[in-house]
């Protein structure tokens, strides 16, 4: 599940201790993983706004043949050029080059990264198949929980779907940390009926990852 979020800077090391305390207090009453992750930006949005400099750039050499004194061919392609490297840096730099970027395609990218994630991670490979990845893109504005297939055997559907739902909330009008701390705590819920703790279970990192 997924959902565009409130604009948000980045976390706090306070921030990630919570979130960090959160999955270790977890980790005491259910033998499931949860992870997550936050990535400053999933995807490369260069083409829009390459294509936009470049068709500026292009324009510009007419217009100033048209309008103005400036005739040389060495001249125009110094002022071609110029535009072209001056509106790029801008768009860039500036993160105006997401405008340029449907929402659609922010949201795909960033799921698939999600999903990388996920499988890099190593989640999958867990004996009980009962890993959470708890998952934000901050540029992108998004948000995803994606649960391995062990917990869709188990946890009833309209369940989860609140879980999510409330993630996704919590982020939009909470602090995203503790929409974070809110899931993990629900995550644990559902989890330690089904999957308990196991006092021989292997300990992993409860470390917020950024990417």
């Amino acid at each position: 599940m997924k959902s565009i979020f409130s604009k948000r800077a980045i976390f706090s090391d306070v921030e990630k201790q919570k979130i960090a305390a959160a999955i270790l207090k977890a980790e005491k009453i259910t033998s499931g993983r949860i992870v997550t992750v936050i990535a400053e930006q999933s995807g490369d949005y260069m083409a829009p706004s390459l294509a936009l400099s470049i068709a500026v750039s292009f324009a510009v050499p007419l217009v100033l043949w048209l309008f103005s004194p400036v005739k040389s061919f060495i001249e125009l392609w110094l002022c071609q050029a110029a535009v072209f490297m001056l509106l790029e840096s801008l768009l860039h730099f500036s993160g105006l080059e997401l405008l340029l970027v449907p929402s659609s395609v922010k949201k795909k990218a960033a799921s698939r990264h999600a999903y990388e994630q996920f499988y890099k991670l190593g989640l999958h490979t867990m004996k009980n198949r009962a890993a959470v990845l708890l998952f934000v893109s901050l540029k992108e504005h998004y948000a995803e929980i994606i649960a391995d297939i062990g917990i869709g055997k188990n946890a009833e559907p309209e369940t989860w779907r609140r879980i999510i739902d409330k993630f996704i909330l919590d982020i939009k009008t909470a602090t995203p940390a503790q929409g974070f701390v809110n899931a993990i705590e629900e995550c644990a819920a559902v989890l330690a009926p089904h999957f308990p703790y196991d006092s021989e279970q292997a300990e992993y990192s409860a470390d917020v990852i950024e990417d």
